[in-house]
């Protein structure tokens, strides 16, 4: 549950998702439901059956696709670790003597093969989309990210805040760098240690000061791996998947995500939270708000709904909403107190309409 508000110490937490960094690359980091059609397509061309197999359409939303292929994915990689298990369970006694296990394992063989492919093409996909090396506009990302933290308040080396994302990409953290701020990931570099680097978040919370931003990648990042002995370590510049480095530490699209199946993930998660305790508020960036954990956290650790705005994207940085949409939002978040709604077309110059409702949001949060 939260904690009183004599522990809110922290002047911002932001939660940015696939929205904030969308515009800002070129080509377009890709949206869900514009990585759906990219992935279907690149898939499919690798094994033919594929989207059958996985049930993907045309028609499906980016919250369906994620479902889809999130379920899929768990199967496809219980099946692959479970072959082993399957042809040693032909040799029992009460196996039917008629079963052809040398047919059934070059089947499975086979179809094991298609679907390493696409665990491979699919990780593939993401480093091409979310790499380091993806372009992004310089100057749209700092006007973008200066312009919205001045309208907060927030100032380098004054204000005490912390980034949180669900995206794989490393562009908020880079512009806070040109920004004047000092973002830290938990990556512990050692003096001559190469484009290797260990990576630690445990404490991570702690580092939050007028100094220092602690930067939470809650579903993992393009460049961090997972070796087979379970350290955690990250490189840079990575630009192609590569199996023998490991597995990636990357959640990808799953309605259900397991964030304690890699320890780093559940540091990251427990770090965030801490900070949430400490928020005086929170404001959500380009995130479609489909995590459950991310909204059970947003339910327990803030007090009052009051102290988290929603940016809504908006072409032209006006209202595109109703009265109702505040209340089914707060009702989303699980607060008594409706969250302040903000319109904004992010990756363009900061509109007035924009500025002023965020004024008016930390007005609301003065108030608490």
């Amino acid at each position: 549950m939260a904690d009183d508000i004599e522990t809110r110490d922290l002047d911002l937490v932001l939660i940015t998702g696939a929205g904030a960094s969308h515009s800002l690359a070129n080509p377009h980091f890709p949206l869900m439901e514009q990585w759906r059609e990219s992935l279907q397509k690149h898939l499919t061309n690798e094994v033919p059956a594929f989207a059958d197999l996985v049930g993907l359409s045309e028609s499906i939303d980016g919250a369906e696709f994620e479902r889809r292929l999130g379920v899929f994915l768990r199967d496809a990689l219980s099946y692959v670790s479970s072959e082993d298990l399957v042809l040693r369970s032909m040799e029992l006694p009460y196996s039917l003597s008629s079963l052809n296990i040398s047919a059934i394992a070059e089947w499975r063989s086979q179809f094991s093969n298609a679907l390493n492919r696409l665990l491979e093409q699919t990780y593939q996909s993401t480093f091409n989309e979310f790499g380091r090396n993806n372009q992004y506009s310089t100057r749209a990302a700092e006007e973008s990210y200066g312009s919205l933290l001045d309208a907060i308040g927030i100032k380098r080396d004054e204000s005490t805040w912390a980034l949180a994302t669900t995206n794989y990409d490393h562009t908020a953290e880079l512009t806070m760098v040109q920004l004047g701020f000092h973002p830290f990931l938990g990556e512990e570099r050692a003096a001559g240690g190469g484009a290797r680097f260990r990576l630690n978040a445990k404490r991570l919370s702690q580092f939050a000061s007028p100094f220092g931003t602690p930067v939470f990648h809650l579903h993992g990042s393009v460049g961090w791996f997972q070796d087979k002995r379970g350290e955690t370590y990250g490189l840079d510049s990575v630009g192609t998947y590569d199996p023998s480095l490991g597995l990636p530490i990357i959640l990808l699209p799953d309605l259900s995500k397991d964030y304690g199946s890699i320890n780093l993930i559940k540091d990251l998660w427990n770090e965030f939270r801490s900070v949430l305790r400490r928020a005086k508020c929170v404001l959500v960036l380009g995130h479609s708000l489909n995590d459950f954990e991310l909204l059970m956290a947003l339910k327990e650790d803030i007090d009052d709904g009051r102290r988290i705005a929603v940016a809504w994207y908006s072409k032209t940085s006006e209202r595109v909403w109703n009265d109702d949409d505040e209340v089914q939002l707060a009702f989303k978040l699980g607060h008594a107190t409706s969250p302040t709604i903000v319109p904004i077309n992010f990756g363009t110059p900061l509109q007035p309409t924009t500025f002023h409702a965020l004024q008016d949001w930390q007005e609301r949060v003065q108030s608490i």
